[in-house]
């Protein structure tokens, strides 16, 4: 993430546009007010006075982010709207005819199809057992973000996630994954907003109670389910998850499990160690590492 320090002159009736600031903390940006930039100063305490921003501990003395009100705010500011990526054409048959099937018995079946369909896809049973998986390569605190195919809005995050990954120059091999992970995903056949749970409220956000909390995603998917793991070292990690609140919002996703996806990125961005993915630690981006 960048870090905004505004120190121009603002806008026409002199000072810095409350707008401006909102959309920069919208857009991910770390707000660091200083007092010798009086106007910008003057207009963080307004805001946190009318409830729109919240201390930020974690990136320093003074840094603020939204709060929920705040969010509300932007999206009354200028309207809840997002580029959407178009979707590539699917090739191959449509989804199979299970309606017939009980629910357990659907989504084996399904599974089995999807094996078939999407070969080499990582599972939610993939990512606890296999050793090289995203979630057993991470450290046992590292904060991680975890889409389930379930989940209505994680294809076109997975595909936000490539996009990202291709502008950085990350190795096709790694995209194209990804790219099966995101069709693999369109496919499941199970759909529904996320919801809130008690373990996320809590803080249960890193590997270690990804693999061990019973009321974790990957716990709770079901074993043949694709699974798209963002942990805080991989550099687009905070980025997408905030792509991921956005799209979940404009969706009608309960204001906790935003919430709880603001938080995680918050402490994803505060991971020290970033890198590529596909590539070893950066200094490239001192913002992430400081």
């Amino acid at each position: 993430m960048q870090e905004t320090v505004a120190q121009d002159g603002g806008n026409a009736g002199g000072g810095i546009a409350r707008e401006t600031v909102l959309r920069a903390l919208w857009n991910g940006r770390v707000v660091r007010p200083r007092r010798e930039v009086p106007d910008m100063w003057a207009l963080c305490e307004q805001l946190r006075a009318d409830g729109l921003v919240l201390p930020y501990p974690g990136r320093g003395d003074g840094a603020i982010c939204l709060s929920r009100k705040g969010r509300d705010e932007v999206v009354k500011l200028f309207g809840a709207t997002m580029v959407e990526l178009p979707e590539p054409e699917e090739d191959g048959p449509n989804l199979p005819d299970l309606s017939h099937l009980g629910d357990e018995a659907r989504l084996a079946a399904h599974g089995k199809w999807l094996r078939e369909r999407f070969p080499g896809y990582w599972s939610a049973k993939d990512e606890l057992t296999r050793p090289e998986s995203t979630v057993n390569s991470a450290r046992g605190d590292e904060p991680v973000f975890i889409m389930r195919a379930r989940d209505v809005v994680a294809p076109q995050t997975i595909g936000w996630w490539i996009w990202f990954a291709r502008g950085l120059g990350v190795d096709e091999p790694k995209t194209a994954r990804a790219e099966i992970q995101r069709q693999a995903a369109t496919a499941w056949v199970e759909k529904a907003l996320p919801a809130t749970r008690e373990a996320t409220r809590r803080g249960g956000f890193t590997a270690r109670a990804a693999k061990g909390s019973a009321e974790s995603v990957l716990q709770r998917a079901h074993e043949d389910e694709p699974v798209f793991v963002l942990r805080a070292s991989d550099l687009l990690g905070s980025w997408t998850v905030l792509v991921w609140a956005r799209l979940a919002a404009l969706n009608g996703a309960p204001a906790e499990k935003i919430e709880s996806a603001m938080e995680i990125a918050r402490a994803m961005q505060d991971w020290s160690v970033k890198r590529l993915p596909g590539a070893g630690p950066t200094d490239q981006f001192p913002d992430e590492n400081g």
